[in-house]
């Protein structure tokens, strides 16, 4: 008989967390009109999180620089709100300018939710 030493896998799809965690997220996603799409990026997004890792959050928005503060305010805010008891941290595409990190993010990103 032969005995298995692998770790069980986790589940590629939660990040860490329940389906109805992530079902959260996508629902304060859904009502911040201007968010057109959003990123998992580091540690979740890579699979080596621990138990108290952040999420990471890069998003893409119709707003102008004028405006991208207020919503992302508005989203930090809403998923304080929400049951989704993570920390979280956002980021905003067009203010990725240092080409490591922006090398880092696209090679780890996993689309979360996009705007239909």
């Amino acid at each position: 008989m032969t005995t298995s030493t692998q770790t069980p896998s986790r589940p590629a799809n939660t990040y860490g967390v329940t389906q109805k965690h992530i079902n959260t997220l996508t629902e304060v996603f859904a009502n911040i009109p201007s968010l057109c799409q959003v990123w998992l990026f580091g540690s979740r997004a890579r699979g080596d999180y621990k138990l108290k890792s952040d999420f990471d959050l890069l998003i893409l928005t119709t707003d102008t620089p004028q405006t991208r503060h207020p919503t992302i305010n508005e989203l930090d805010y809403a998923i304080d709100q929400s049951d989704f008891w993570y920390s979280v941290d956002i980021k905003e595409l067009s203010q990725i300018t240092d080409p490591i990190f922006a090398k880092e993010i696209a090679r780890d990103k996993i689309l979360l939710w996009k705007r239909p």
